[in-house]
Formats: C-alpha cells, structure tokens, sequence
C-alpha cells in the first residue's frame, strides 16, 4: 500500500480556505459597519442631534 500525502498539495488549500474565510469575516465586518454608520441619524446643517436636554 504506497499511499503518500502530498504536505504542498495540502498546504495550498489550507491557505486558500484560511484566505477565504478571512476574507468572508472581513467583508462581514465591513458591511456591518457601513450598515451601522448608515443608521445613525444625520444632523442637518445647524441642527443638533440629542435628546434634546
């Protein structure tokens, strides 16, 4: 039974998963952010944000 593991095969999908997913998580955050800069009321010109105390 000549089965060998190829240790470079492997390794470059490692690092092609690991890139991926690190690229998902990143990209999540991102739009996260945006998504949650984009709910924050905006002042008009003059106009103060509060609650008004």
């Amino acid at each position: 039974m000549g089965i060998r593991l190829q240790a470079k095969h492997y390794s470059k999908k490692i690092t092609f998963v690991s890139g991926a997913i690190l690229m998902l998580v990143g990209g999540l955050f991102f739009v996260n952010q945006a998504l949650a800069d984009a709910a924050k009321p905006a002042a008009k010109a003059g106009e103060k944000i509060g609650d008004g105390l």
